[in-house]
């Protein structure tokens, strides 16, 4: 790009708009700065000796230099094919019937809405949002869709078409079921550890909070 500068100087120089200013001066007067750059594009667009827009200018003749490589003329823009478009209608729907799919993969139920009746229709509703915040939350769909069909009795028959039935994982008769005596200390004194019955309910109360947030 400096020869095309110095191509610039010559030719202005051979149209008598530079007499004496020597090159060096002229390129400091002229190519320091994006105020600079501007006062000589408009000189030759004025005169029509350039025609082609700034963003050209910069590229032929400013962008190898340290301030005009920040500027947006030199940074390389993303084409506009590769630009981030928001999703459409269509884009969104297969958005959500992939999430509604995968629930379903996983065990989670999700309705009977959709062409297999498994509640993959591509429309979100509450059933899947519902059913992701369990997953997200680390509630296996085995326990999820127990308390489902507890609080939904009429899903039982289309939970075990879907899904077959679900034997909700127990406790080991070997876990203990008290709580393990320690030697009580300073640091242990208030500690209780929960029930294995307790920690069940208490995931069971997760999964039902899951289901019927308002209820909680």
């Amino acid at each position: 790009m400096e020869n095309e500068r110095k191509k610039i100087y010559d030719f202005l120089k051979s149209k008598k708009h530079i007499t004496t200013t020597p090159y060096n001066e002229w390129v400091v007067k002229y190519f320091s700065d994006t105020e600079g750059a501007k006062k000589i594009f408009d000189f030759l667009s004025k005169k029509k000796y350039y025609t082609n827009p700034i963003e050209d200018f910069y590229k032929k003749y400013c962008c190898d230099l340290e301030w005009a490589k920040k500027t947006s003329y030199c940074t390389i823009q993303p084409k506009p094919e590769e630009i981030k478009k928001p999703f459409t209608p269509e884009e969104k729907t297969i958005s959500t019937t992939q999430q509604q799919q995968n629930l379903v993969n996983k065990g989670y139920f999700i309705g009977i809405a959709g062409p297999n009746k498994n509640g993959v229709d591509g429309t979100p509703n509450k059933n899947t949002k519902e059913a992701q915040h369990a997953l997200d939350s680390g509630i296996d769909a085995v326990s999820y869709n127990t308390i489902y069909k507890e609080l939904h009795p009429e899903s039982v028959a289309d939970i075990e078409r879907i899904f077959g039935k679900q034997e909700p994982k127990r406790i080991s008769n070997n876990t203990e079921t008290e709580i393990q005596k320690t030697k009580v200390t300073p640091l242990t004194q208030n500690k209780v550890e929960q029930k294995p019955q307790e920690k069940t309910q208490v995931k069971i109360n997760r999964v039902i909070q899951t289901i019927n947030p308002n209820d909680w």
